[in-house]
């Protein structure tokens, strides 16, 4: 896993994988938030695209991780060992996530604007259709 941009901050776009663009070819930079997302098991959840409810997840989890990264460098041998097997919770509410009936509900949505654009495209072409036989094109 790639570790998240160094200052801090999430990435400009706060939708999906975020890259850093340079000249060069680099790996991609993500959040907190991202790697979060990546990490539920079976997509049963996705966190919201609302840039504000992203950056407070990434700035909870940042500091979360700073937290941890402080007590692994404090500890050392046998105590190291303990510190692994502890665990951190992490709250996530509901207004911040969107549950898998509200992603079914938006795609079937979309799929039903794309068959109605579907339709009036091929209506449009059997009267482009039918005028230029008339006009013998």
């Amino acid at each position: 896993m790639e570790k998240p941009a160094r200052n801090g901050n999430p990435t400009a776009a706060n939708e999906g994988p975020s890259t850093s663009v340079n000249q060069e070819e680099s790996p991609p930079t993500y959040t907190y938030t991202d790697l979060l997302e990546f990490s539920i098991p079976g997509r049963c959840c996705a966190i919201s695209k609302d840039p504000v409810i992203r950056n407070e997840i990434h700035s909870s989890l940042r500091r979360i991780a700073g937290a941890v990264s402080s007590e692994f460098k404090k500890t050392k041998g046998r105590k190291n060992q303990a510190l692994k097997s502890k665990s951190k919770r992490f709250h996530i509410f509901e207004g911040q996530i969107l549950s898998v009936a509200e992603l079914k509900r938006k795609r079937d949505l979309l799929k039903g604007e794309i068959e109605e654009q579907k339709a009036k495209y091929n209506k449009l072409d059997l009267e482009v259709k039918t005028l230029a036989k008339i006009l013998h094109w």
